[in-house]
């Protein structure tokens, strides 16, 4: 049973480690905040774990594609609580000069808030950590709307599987070398 653990938690790590090689990030987890023009909260928006989403980051372009839903709303005609949607897109990517420090330009489409452009800024590794870049988005069908923060991470199961195959091998080797 513990080599089944062992061998599990391996293999986990090494896909993990394989995609993010591949700069294919599946899942993702998405979070954002959308505010008015005063900066008062006016929804929170969330990826759903569909097995659908992902980021995909090449040298110098990027594609996004994730589906969501509402998950709170002070605005209930335009983003009812609940409400289902999709964002998918591609862009461009562009290194800031520091370490692992990038820049992503992005053209995204919504299915509740049509076509929109947002820039990230972040690392792509140890895992994926992007988020706005600059002052709050706005949401050109939704007049005095406007993206206030969007955060872009590894969906938190699989950080886990991560830190359990790292612990897996770190143990393995301390095993061994006693």
């Amino acid at each position: 049973m513990k080599n089944l653990i062992v061998t599990a938690s391996v293999l986990a790590l090494t896909l993990m480690v394989g995609t993010a090689q591949a700069q294919v990030f599946h899942p993702v987890f998405v979070d954002v905040l959308i505010g008015d023009a005063q900066g008062n909260f006016v929804a929170q928006l969330q990826s759903v774990d569909d097995g659908q989403g992902f980021v995909d980051l090449g040298t110098d372009t990027a594609t996004v594609n994730y589906n969501g839903r509402v998950v709170e709303s002070n605005a209930p005609t335009f983003l009812p609580p609940g409400a289902p949607f999709n964002v998918s897109g591609n862009g461009s990517i562009q290194r800031t000069g520091t370490f692992d420090t990038e820049i992503v330009a992005l053209s995204l489409v919504s299915t509740i808030g049509g076509p929109f452009d947002l820039n990230l800024i972040g690392s792509r590794g140890p895992g994926l950590n992007f988020v706005l870049d600059g002052p709050p988005a706005p949401i050109p069908n939704a007049p005095g709307l406007f993206i206030t923060s969007h955060r872009i991470t590894p969906e938190p199961g699989s950080m886990v599987l991560l830190g359990l195959g790292a612990a897996a091998v770190l143990g393995t080797r301390r095993r061994k070398a006693a």
